[in-house]
C-alpha cells in the first residue's frame, strides 16, 4: 500500500505541474486527491455517463457526481463539460485521464510483481557453487528454473568447498551446492541426483573398446586427478586408496576442464562423475566406462542454513529442485 499511495504522490505532483498548481495548495486545503476519485473519473469517462459509470461502480449518481466535483476541486481546475450529449472532457481532463490511467496501470503492475514475490516467481537469489562437477548440474538446475520463473533473478558465485559452505552460513547466498555429505552445525543439506562415477578415457584409448576396466589394467595407466592442495586427496583418490588401489602415476591438475583436456589428449585416464563429461560424451569426445569391482557414486547436494526465516524465492527454488529431473539424454551412459 506504501508504494500505491509512493506512486499516486508522484502522479498527483505530475497532474498539477500539468495544470500549472503547486501541488501542497490542495492538501493545505485539505481536499487533496485520492485514488477511489481517480477511479470515479476514469469510470465516467470510459462510459461517457455518470448513470452507467455509476451503475458499473455500484454508487449512486448523486455520490458519484460529488466525488468528480472533489476531485476537480481538489485540482482547482474544470475535468468535465457536463451537457446534455454526457460529460466531455476538457483539456485538464484530457491530462488528468491519461496521467489516472497511468497510475492504475502502474499498480496493477506493482501488485504483479508483488504476488510475483510471495509466490516466489520474482526476486534475488545468491547461490554458492564449488566448481567441481557439481557446477554442471547446477547450471542446468538453475538454466532450468529460470525458464520457469523468468523473472527471479539467480546470482551464482563460485568458491572451494569451504567458501561454499560458510557463504550459506553467514548469509551472504541463500543456497549452495556440493557434493554430500555435509557436517556443519549450522547447515542442513538434501540430496538432488546421486552421481556415478566412471573411468573416463579418449576414444583412442586402448580401453575405449572394452565394456568395463580391469583393475590390473586400470592402476598401470596414469590417473589425471583434480588438486586439491598438498596434503589433501581428491574424493576420487581416498576411495582408490581405501580400496586399495594404487595408480601408479597421478597427474594433478587444478581444474575438471585441465582434466578433461589431457584425457582427450590421450594422456591419461580420470575418473569423472557422469554429469562432469556429459556434453563431451555426447560429442564423441570421451569414453566413460566402469572400473570393475568399484562402483563409486556421490550424492549431489543443495545446502541451506538450519535456523532462520528464508525468502519465497529460496523456498520455490528449493521446491522446483527437489522435483528436477535432468534429461535423460544428458545422462551418458556407460557401454
Amino acid at each position: 500500500m506504501q508504494n500505491v499511495k509512493f506512486i499516486l504522490s508522484s502522479y498527483y505532483i505530475y497532474i498539477c505541474i500539468c495544470l500549472g498548481q503547486h501541488p501542497q495548495w490542495a492538501y493545505a486545503k485539505g481536499t487533496g486527491v485520492n485514488l477511489h476519485q481517480l477511479k470515479l473519473f476514469c469510470a465516467v469517462v470510459e462510459t461517457g455517463s455518470f448513470a452507467l459509470a455509476g451503475e458499473r461502480l455500484h454508487i449512486t449518481q448523486p455520490a458519484l457526481s460529488i466525488q468528480v466535483r472533489r476531485l476537480e476541486l481538489g485540482l482547482r481546475t474544470v475535468l468535465l463539460r457536463r451537457n446534455k450529449k454526457g460529460p466531455m472532457l476538457t483539456d485538464a481532463g484530457k491530462v488528468v485521464y491519461d496521467a489516472a490511467k497511468a497510475i492504475f496501470e502502474r499498480e496493477d503492475g506493482l501488485q504483479r510483481q508483488l504476488e510475483e514475490i510471495r509466490s516466489g516467481e520474482r526476486g534475488t537469489l545468491a547461490v554458492a557453487i564449488s566448481p567441481t562437477g557439481v557446477l554442471y548440474f547446477a547450471s542446468q538446475l538453475i538454466q532450468a528454473f529460470k525458464r520457469r520463473f523468468p523473472a527471479a533473478a539467480v546470482i551464482p558465485t563460485i568458491g572451494t568447498r569451504e567458501e561454499v559452505l560458510e557463504r550459506v552460513a553467514q548469509g551472504s547466498a541463500d543456497l549452495g551446492f556440493e557434493w554430500g555429505p555435509i557436517t556443519h552445525p549450522r547447515l542442513v543439506h538434501s540430496a538432488l541426483i546421486r552421481a556415478r562415477f566412471l573411468v573416463v578415457t579418449s576414444p583412442e584409448h586402448a580401453f575405449a573398446d572394452k565394456k568395463v576396466v580391469r583393475v590390473s589394467d586400470f592402476v598401470h595407466e596414469p590417473l589425471v586427478d583434480l588438486d586439491h592442495g598438498p596434503g589433501t586427496p581428491s574424493f576420487v583418490e581416498q576411495a582408490l586408496l581405501k580400496a586399495g588401489i594404487r595408480p601408479k602415476t597421478v597427474l594433478r591438475v587444478p581444474s575438471i576442464d585441465a582434466m578433461k583436456s589431457l584425457i582427450e589428449a590421450n594422456l591419461g585416464v580420470g575418473m569423472l562423475s557422469d554429469l562432469s563429461v556429459e556434453r563431451e560424451v555426447g560429442l564423441g569426445l570421451l569414453k566413460p566406462l566402469p572400473l570393475q569391482g568399484f562402483p563409486l557414486a556421490r550424492d549431489l547436494v543443495v545446502v541451506s542454513r538450519k535456523d532462520g526465516p528464508i525468502s519465497r524465492a529460496t523456498a520455490s527454488f528449493l521446491e522446483f529442485a527437489a522435483s528436477y529431473r535432468a534429461p535423460v539424454s544428458a545422462r551418458p551412459r556407460s557401454r
